[in-house]
């Protein structure tokens, strides 16, 4: 009965604004997330001055996430905010707080920045709510039925240290925009004085330019595939039939910065002088190269990657807080092409599949192109990044360099550690930290993570034979 009312159009309470969202917020592949990032910190943590700036920093830089998602009036899109007035008590997130006697290790899985050696830990049971209790909601009918704030704050406060982690509903805004919202909480946590006053363009106008884009006919995003009815049933099947022959289990990765470094001088060997590859691809490539090659030779195997289009736009600054993001393929290879082929060369082509984007030109098009499709379908998506319906699939979200790895949560606070959450549509999650450390949090059958042990026990020996 609440899903039927849930879908009935209620009008915003009196005095309460309306909020728009894109048909890119209301998109399928994000409006049923609700990603996690979570910290873990040492020092005394006061949660009433932790609570207080989180809600100073919504208020100051993006006040209208202290609403509530709703339907619209008219379908089209199908969501939208409701905002409460400026001066009400109406708090821009839900707070829970636990306490545990024992060391923090004992409910969080984690490894501290700095530590010298790799780390891979496989969790045979794993609930993404020990994270933040968020992560159990469905997605967007739930907020609208329990009328939920699009944030949740939530703190683990344990004998050694404390676990800090945000929650939020996707259909908000993606990983950037919360990148922004927590470094406004950590200036209001240091008593950081910003002067930036920041544009909050109506949602309606932000894609406004794409109306002056023209594609050529048969255009279309590569890798990308609209599959015929009968193909979706097939490929459905397939998958199912994959989950169940190779149960997926969630575990994650941590890189320290010698591996990543050691990682460097073997790209700049297999490589030209005029290529070149990012420490975020050199990872994503090594976990696709010894994760998906226990397939038979001749599978299929497709990496794509999300992008962010905000900042590759003029029309798209990237302070705006919304969603934008969809993800480029690399071609397919097959299992004896992947096995035969260098990570670094894996990266290679990782990166040579973003180098368009580089382009507005290219960028305004692939934005025209999603925009008009999500448009014309309500938010709906009929486009896959699957590269080939024969393929296996490893996607990711890269985190990195968002603000979001290491945050200064007040004098005497120091963040030694982070985890992440987002694997909700099979991607893994790929984040930083000021030491240098990568940790990429992910979902693989049990085959694949005994393939990536029994690497990561060689890359250890190669740091050893190299005194590194």
């Amino acid at each position: 009965m609440l899903r039927i009312l849930s879908r009935e159009y209620k009008r915003p309470p009196d005095g309460w604004s309306k909020r728009a969202l894109t048909y890119w917020d209301c998109c399928q592949f994000g409006r049923n997330d609700s990603p996690t990032i979570g910290w873990i910190v040492q020092g005394e943590v006061d949660i009433n001055a932790l609570s207080d700036g989180l809600e100073r920093a919504v208020q100051r830089r993006a006040s209208w996430l202290r609403g509530r998602l709703a339907r619209t009036e008219t379908g089209s899109p199908p969501f939208e905010i409701h905002v409460p007035p400026a001066q009400s008590d109406v708090r821009a997130f839900t707070i829970s707080v636990q306490e545990v006697k024992s060391d923090l290790s004992s409910v969080i899985s984690y490894v501290p920045n700095g530590a010298p050696e790799p780390v891979i830990h496989v969790f045979q049971t794993f609930d993404k709510t020990t994270l933040n209790p968020r992560g159990a909601i469905r997605g967007v009918e739930e907020y609208i039925e329990k009328d939920l704030p699009l944030l949740h704050l939530h703190v683990i406060k344990a004998s050694d240290a404390t676990f800090i982690s945000l929650c939020w509903g996707h259909a908000a805004m993606d990983a950037v925009g919360a990148g922004q919202i927590v470094s406004a909480w950590e200036q209001e946590l240091n008593n950081i004085k910003v002067d930036t006053v920041f544009e909050d363009r109506d949602p309606r106008e932000l894609f406004d330019f794409t109306n002056d884009v023209s594609l050529p006919p048969g255009w279309t995003l590569p890798g990308w595939i609209r599959p015929s009815f009968w193909e979706f049933v097939r490929f459905a099947v397939w998958i199912v039939y994959d989950l169940w022959a190779f149960p997926q289990v969630h575990g994650s990765i941590y890189i320290p910065e010698a591996l990543i470094t050691h990682w460097i001088k073997i790209a700049e060997e297999k490589l030209s002088e005029d290529e070149w590859v990012s420490r975020n691809d050199l990872v994503e490539a090594w976990i696709f190269k010894y994760g998906w090659s226990y397939h038979p030779e001749k599978d299929l195997n497709t990496m794509f990657t999300a992008i962010n289009f905000r900042g590759r736009h003029p029309q798209l600054p990237r302070t705006a807080i919304t969603n934008t993001a969809m993800s480029y393929v690399t071609p397919p290879l097959t299992t004896a092409e992947l096995r035969a082929t260098s990570f670094a060369k894996i990266a290679l082509r990782l990166r040579q599949s973003t180098l368009p984007f580089s382009e507005p030109e290219h960028v305004a098009k692939v934005v025209a192109y999603e925009f008009n499709n999500m448009k014309t379908n309500n938010g709906k998506t009929y486009y896959y990044p699957l590269g080939s319906l024969k393929s296996r699939q490893y996607g990711s979200t890269p985190w990195a360099k968002l603000g979001l790895s290491s945050p200064k949560f007040g004098a005497g606070v120091t963040t030694i550690s982070n985890v992440t959450y987002c694997a909700d549509r099979r991607c893994s999650t790929l984040i930083d930290s000021e030491s240098g450390d990568w940790r990429v949090d992910l979902k693989l059958p049990q085959r694949a993570w005994e393939c990536l042990q029994i690497q990561m026990e060689k890359e250890k020996e190669a740091l050893e034979e190299f005194g590194i």
